[in-house]
């Protein structure tokens, strides 16, 4: 069978997103923790753990520090181990590492841990926008089909709010199935009506260095940087 399961998982994030899409949706908080009324709140999520979520944060918001040195650019690791936090190189006058709601910049990226745990679901809640790191394995995908429906009837309770601002393909590598597996999770972006914002390649540089060289998530920041100061509400209609 090898391979062929990629196409069976896909088939199954088009049966979840239907069954679990009608659940009744409560929300947890009422509205956004702390002074970020006016910032762009970005949560890096997914159900599943070793996605690349960490990685993600941390590297796309040195990319928007890079692009855009006039903006500050907050962080906040709310994954209960802490990982980001524990591999953080540091503040510098415009990228800082910030407790949960604590401060004000242009961009806030949240890090968040796999699961739909009270924290998760709050993150969602006070968020703009989502960025999803995706492997291209058939776990990753499944979990995929399992978060579809929890952002969406968090969109339904919030106006469109947080809009799916794409999916980031993460340990990007060769081989047939991983490929098929690949052309499958962006056929189904292509559904969704979202963009593959990323191919992060299999990487030490990227997964163990945590090095920007390369730039592989410079696109990932361009496409916050133009979101800053838009109204992201009219950005996405909700599913």
């Amino acid at each position: 069978m090898g391979w062929r399961i990629a196409g069976s998982e896909i088939a199954r994030l088009t049966e979840a997103r239907v069954l679990e899409s009608n659940r009744p949706y409560e929300p947890i908080i009422d509205s956004a923790i702390g002074p970020n009324a006016s910032e762009v709140v970005i949560a890096v999520a997914h159900q599943k753990g070793g996605v690349g979520k960490t990685t993600t944060t941390l590297l796309a918001a040195v990319e928007l520090a890079e692009l855009r040195p006039d903006w500050t650019i907050l962080v906040e690791d709310l994954d209960p181990y802490r990982h980001l936090s524990q591999r953080w190189p540091g503040d510098t006058p415009t990228l800082r590492l910030v407790p949960e709601g604590r401060d004000k910049g242009v961009i806030r990226l949240i890090d968040t841990g796999p699961g739909d745990s009270p924290a998760f679901i709050q993150a969602l809640e006070r968020s703009d926008a989502v960025l999803v790191p995706v492997r291209p394995e058939p776990l990753s995908a499944q979990a995929l089909g399992a978060f579809v429906p929890v952002l969406q009837r968090i969109q339904r309770a919030r106006d469109g709010l947080p809009v799916l601002a794409g999916l980031i393909l993460t340990h990007v590598g060769t081989g047939r199935g991983r490929k098929l597996m690949q052309d499958e999770v962006e056929t189904f972006a292509n559904e969704l009506g979202v963009d593959i914002l990323a191919h992060i390649p299999y990487s030490d540089r990227v997964g163990i260095y945590l090095s920007t060289q390369g730039h592989y998530y410079r696109p990932v920041a361009e496409r916050l940087a133009e979101w800053a100061g838009v109204d992201i509400r009219g950005l996405c209609a909700v599913a």
